[in-house]
């Protein structure tokens, strides 16, 4: 609202009071009998009070508005950030993906199969080769077993969508990181990513349509519609035994 409107209220408020000063009132309590000055200048006294505090009110709320509506601008920049458009791939190469995908699984697979377990004993240092990636930490699934992680060297020359990238992912015999883990390889492995947001495997628990990226300049974790295409890593989880 405007500086008049507030006016506007003040006055109404003021002949409102006035109003409600009976003659009674007047007869009976002699605070009430005022001169017209003196009546004038206490009006003009809750004028000068009144309308500030309005105005201050209406600031505040304005103020509030400015304040929601920077947050929400900022979560949807940070939805789009390091979004950089890529051409689209002609029809006939989105097809192929999944023969591609298929082949490179195979090939894979054939080179390199990780065991079924291993020893906490047998782990290396964090960063140290291991099970044809690096050396990423220790996690606990879920299910309550622990894991090993390795973060697998390949990366897709493009960004991908997240269904994409779950595809991917399976084709280097491994996995998206979930978010425990991809904010486990920020705090060991930040050195091997660039510094933007990669996917994670976890779907937005109240949106379907959104999953959770890990940023890996600052470290939080943001959801994404999972249409928007980002950078994905893949890391490989072995088993735990003492």
């Amino acid at each position: 609202m405007s500086a008049w409107t507030y006016a506007l209220i003040v006055a109404a408020m003021v002949a409102a009071a006035a109003l409600s000063i009976r003659r009674s009132d007047i007869d009976r309590d002699p605070l009430y009998r005022l001169t017209p000055l003196q009546y004038s200048v206490s009006v003009l006294a809750w004028a000068l009070i009144g309308i500030p505090c309005l105005l201050l009110a209406g600031a505040l709320a304005a103020l509030a508005r400015f304040a929601f509506w920077l947050a929400y601008a900022v979560r949807q920049c940070c939805r789009e950030v390091d979004v950089r458009l890529v051409p689209a791939l002609p029809q006939a190469h989105t097809l192929d993906f999944p023969r591609h995908a298929s082949l490179a699984h195979r090939v894979i697979s054939s080179s390199h199969q990780p065991p079924s377990i291993m020893k906490f004993s047998d782990l290396p240092t964090l960063g140290s080769d291991f099970e044809g990636g690096a050396f990423a930490g220790v996690c606990t699934r879920p299910d309550g077993v622990h894991v090993a992680v390795a973060l697998l060297p390949a990366a897709p020359a493009d960004r991908l969508n997240w269904d994409a990238a779950q595809d991917w992912a399976k084709a280097q015999q491994g996995e998206l990181p979930t978010r425990p883990v991809a904010a486990m390889l920020f705090a060991t492995l930040r050195d091997r990513f660039e510094p933007v947001w990669y996917w994670t495997s976890e779907t937005h628990e109240d949106d379907g349509s959104y999953a959770w990226g890990q940023y890996f300049s600052y470290g939080n974790q943001l959801d994404y519609g999972k249409s928007v295409k980002a950078r994905a890593r893949a890391v490989r989880l072995i088993p735990l035994t003492a």
